[in-house]
């Protein structure tokens, strides 16, 4: 007899909760269908939006690199998403209080995107922020898996797909914006322009 099918691991993005698992798959085959396997489909949403399942560790400085992707581009998609095997310890999580726990992003800050395997995250920041049109004063940082543990710009993406892909086939990433002057962290893409600083009039 065949053992039944594993239960799809419970949603821990925005994303994640607004589709279900089954569309999820369809989209990403159909995502290295049509743009090939040197490429890597990617869901990018702010972290705020993502159910923190523990504490997370500061970086992913001085982890194990896998192998190396080929070479591949920037599509017309745009998104995120990640949950390792550990994650499934929230399958208790009722649906109610999974609703309330997510932060529901804007329709520009949440982007699907299909990317080269070889590209950098370092390049992959860079395009980021065209797409979420930042200014010079806000840094962008990216994360990745379960804990949201930032990523180093020389990480490639056909690493991280290699370990830290969802099981319905896109690697799910989340982005910090940085204040470069205040230091006040967001991750909206449209927050810093709804907040105008009001100088005293000097009489």
């Amino acid at each position: 007899m065949h053992a039944p099918p594993q239960p799809p691991p419970p949603p821990r993005t925005h994303y994640q909760y607004m589709h279900s698992f089954e569309h999820r798959c369809l989209l990403s085959k159909k995502m290295l269908r049509l743009y090939g396997a040197s490429t890597v489909p990617v869901i990018v949403e702010p972290t705020e939006s993502h159910l923190r399942l523990s504490p997370s560790p500061p970086s992913l400085h001085g982890e194990s690199k896998s192998s190396a992707g080929s070479a591949g581009g920037f599509g017309g998609y745009a998104r995120h998403g990640q949950l390792s095997s550990s994650g499934r310890a929230g399958a208790g999580v009722t649906a109610s209080s999974l609703a309330s726990a997510f932060t529901s992003p804007s329709a520009k800050s949440t982007l699907k995107c299909i990317l080269l395997r070889s590209k950098s995250v370092a390049e992959v920041i860079l395009t980021l922020r065209g797409r979420l049109a930042l200014d010079s004063c806000q840094s962008l940082f990216l994360s990745v898996g379960e804990n949201d543990v930032l990523v180093p710009g020389n990480s490639l993406l056909g690493d991280l797909y290699e370990r830290y892909r969802n099981a319905d086939g896109f690697l799910y990433l989340g982005y910090l914006l940085e204040n470069t002057f205040g230091g006040d962290v967001r991750s909206a893409a449209g927050e810093a322009a709804s907040h105008t600083v009001r100088r005293p009039v000097q009489r």
